[in-house]
């Protein structure tokens, strides 16, 4: 489970001008999420999860 990460924090980074990324985020209800908090990168074990959203 990924608890550091939040909209606030991804909102606070991105007002800094700076990308933010996430790591090992393996679960695919968990990628989704990164990806709805508006991450600007997954690390993941399982690339072709990510691959399979498109």
């Amino acid at each position: 489970q990924h608890t550091v990460t939040d909209q606030t924090l991804v909102d606070r980074v991105h007002q800094l001008g700076m990308d933010i990324n996430v790591w090992t985020v393996d679960e695919p209800g968990a990628i989704r999420t990164m990806t709805a908090l508006g991450v600007d990168g997954i690390i993941t074990d399982y690339p072709q999860t990510l691959t399979q959203r498109g």
